[in-house]
């Protein structure tokens, strides 16, 4: 039986190379006398067998995630070049899950659910390995202390989340800080965002700026302000900052943003408290267009009616006066 090998340029008889055809990477596998003589042929019958691990348990413990494998078919760049081979398929918490292909195929092999964020790899079908270890992380899920939020303001946190603001004032809070609240438990930052009201006389947001990291992964990055709104959140976000690459906070782990200035419009004084929204990106299995049945990256999937993924977005309340 062939299972799975992580690919490289002459791998056990093969010769595999990767080129650019029109902007697309595409990957080409040809058999080779080694190759013949072991008795093994480009699109024989292979297996590939996959295991996820919630490397957010003090235990790495294997966990019956769920698994996708988009295997590539060699059409070049454009519609048609992967197709889905696992599709929402549920793995195992303790065998191994197995997975038909064929010798030479590209897959990327992905685990992610409502349960856990997952990394994709990828992998040509070479020769017998062990299993694809996927790592997994089990995130906050939903509730309003899953991620705790605390505003500091002259450098204490607010007991009270209240900020005075005259007319045509201008005033700023220290920072946010943002903690994930429990144990075994993962959060992946991609943005915050404030939603005003209807009737709040707020005129500008700042809070683009480089963030603060306390933990052991050591961490980076930055918010810059984004005219992109999440579809499910356009009626209520007015202002949106994200990071260019999403910040995976892991138990206990904070992460602090540059202060948070706010403008009130001249000649009145904002009366309707804001929310401040923090949200987090996970994978999703696309369903439109020319991506469809890939899997992609957001914080929302490309649903006609887009539907929030990962970990419930977080929220806090402003009183402004």
């Amino acid at each position: 039986m062939m299972v799975v090998a992580v690919g490289s340029l002459s791998y056990f008889g093969w010769q595999i190379t990767q080129q650019s055809i029109a902007g697309t990477d595409v990957v080409q596998v040809q058999e080779t006398a080694q190759a013949t003589a072991a008795g093994l042929k480009v699109g024989d019958a292979a297996t590939l067998k996959t295991r996820a691990y919630d490397r957010e348990s003090a235990a790495n413990s294997q966990v019956a995630a769920t698994l996708y494998v988009e295997e590539w078919n060699g059409q070049g760049g454009g519609v048609g070049d992967f197709q889905l081979i696992e599709d929402a398929t549920a793995m195992s918490a303790s065998a191994a899950t197995s997975t038909a292909t064929s010798v030479g195929a590209h897959l990327k092999v992905c685990s992610f659910d409502s349960t856990y964020y997952g990394n994709c790899d990828e992998v040509l079908v070479a020769k017998e390995t062990k299993p694809i270890s996927i790592d997994s992380f089990a995130h906050v899920g939903s509730g309003s202390t899953a991620v705790k939020l605390t505003l500091y303001d002259s450098g204490s946190a607010l007991t009270v989340n209240n900020l005075t603001l005259g007319s045509g004032q201008t005033d700023a809070l220290d920072y946010l800080r943002l903690e994930v609240n429990q144990s075994n438990k993962a959060f992946n930052f991609k943005m915050l965002a404030f939603d005003l009201g209807a009737t709040n006389n707020i005129t500008n947001i700042e809070a683009a700026g480089n963030l603060a990291f306390e933990g052991l992964s050591g961490a980076s990055g930055s918010l810059t302000e984004s005219s992109v709104v999440p579809r499910r959140l356009r009626s209520a976000l007015d202002y949106v900052f994200i990071v260019d690459s999403a910040i995976m906070l892991h138990e206990w782990e904070v992460l602090k943003t540059s202060s948070l200035s706010f403008q009130a419009e001249s000649g009145q004084n904002p009366y309707e408290d804001l929310t401040i929204y923090v949200i987090d990106e996970s994978r999703f299995k696309s369903v439109q267009g020319a991506t469809a049945n890939r899997i992609l990256v957001g914080v929302e999937t490309d649903a006609d009616s887009a539907a929030d993924v990962g970990a419930s977005d977080q929220t806090l309340t402003l009183s402004l006066n």
